[in-house]
């Protein structure tokens, strides 16, 4: 069996990504799909660019970026740049 190449190997990695999003917070099956695939293709980027392999990326890691991201929508939403100290 040949090895995937690497545009499979993100798009597995992305597609597990979004499953476990779905499956520990159900509430994101309510958001616009495209917002979804958004999250976990900043997810996915994360994780590749921190050098891990797909495989070896565990459910607590995903939930931990995708916390991570939200902290991030969260300050640019509510957090005026003059409030910050």
């Amino acid at each position: 069996m040949s090895k995937p190449t690497r545009a499979e190997a993100v798009a597995e990695l992305e597609e597990r990504v979004r499953d476990t999003l779905y499956a520990e917070f159900t509430e994101l099956g309510q958001v616009d799909l495209d917002v979804v695939n958004y999250i976990a293709s900043r997810i996915t980027n994360t994780i590749l660019r921190e050098g891990e392999e797909g495989k070896g990326v565990s459910d607590s890691e995903i939930r931990f970026e995708f916390f991570f991201l939200f902290e991030e929508f969260v300050q640019r939403i509510f957090v005026k740049p003059n409030e910050e100290e």
